[in-house]
């Protein structure tokens, strides 16, 4: 469940600089939507135990702050492009750089003693809610 949490921060990273980039750049979007994040948020119910009013244990504020740091990073392209009406970015590497990163291994730490207690104290509902989504996925 942690390194599915782990994947999750990483989509999020990479979506969100993806869009800083393109406002920035002042791209319009494209009809296509990646929605690579939103399914591992919401089918592997991560939001069960780490960002639901049931379950009030973990300040989202934690994550927010390590998504805006990682955000806030100078992620430039050294190369010029030969064409001038190209746009450049590094919205890829920022979020592979992320997902390796000292920072989201604490972060991924830090829900790890919020998960083994609730596993202790037999509130962890999010397991429940993948057992029961992967029993319908077969």
């Amino acid at each position: 469940m942690l390194a599915i949490h782990r994947q999750y921060a990483f989509m999020d990273l990479y979506h969100r600089a993806l869009k800083k980039e393109k406002e920035q750049l002042k791209i319009q979007y494209d009809s296509l939507v990646d929605l690579s994040s939103i399914e591992l948020y919401h089918e592997f119910c991560i939001i069960m135990d780490f960002y639901s009013k049931d379950h009030p244990t973990y300040d989202n504020a934690n994550y927010y702050r390590l998504i805006d740091k990682w955000l806030e990073k100078e992620y430039k392209p050294n190369m010029p492009l030969d064409d001038k009406n190209l746009k450049a970015h590094l919205t890829f590497r920022r979020a592979f750089d992320f997902y390796e990163s000292e920072d989201l291994k604490q972060y991924i730490d830090s829900l790890r003693t919020l998960f083994r207690n609730k596993q202790q104290h037999n509130t962890l509902k999010s397991l429940e809610c993948y057992e029961r989504t992967m029993e319908y996925w077969e």
